[in-house]
């Protein structure tokens, strides 16, 4: 099969991902950030970093805003995320800055 039969990729109807699948990856993405948060917790009071009270909050601050901005990306991000099927290929379609 050559590639010029395929029909145009730019101009695709796109379906939307199913609504479970925002809360799915707004779960896995918190489990992974909370592995991610244990684990600096961990090393850094191991290493003594976290010996005052302001290391502690400015830590605290810091990981909070991490995980906001990780959920504003993946909530904002479900709604740029669609497929395609068509008869010869499938296509799918995400990105937020780049597409």
């Amino acid at each position: 099969m050559t590639p010029e039969i395929l029909p145009d990729a730019f101009r695709v109807n796109y379906r939307k991902l199913a609504p479970a699948y925002r809360t799915y990856s707004m779960i896995r993405a918190t489990l992974g950030f909370g592995f991610f948060f244990v684990m600096a917790l961990v090393f850094l009071l191991m290493t003594g970093e976290l010996n005052s009270m302001i290391r502690v909050v400015w830590f605290f601050l810091g990981m909070a805003l991490l995980y906001a901005l990780r959920m504003f990306i993946k909530y904002y991000g479900y709604g740029k995320k669609g497929y395609a099927l068509r008869q010869h290929d499938a296509l799918y379609r995400s990105g937020i800055w780049w597409k």
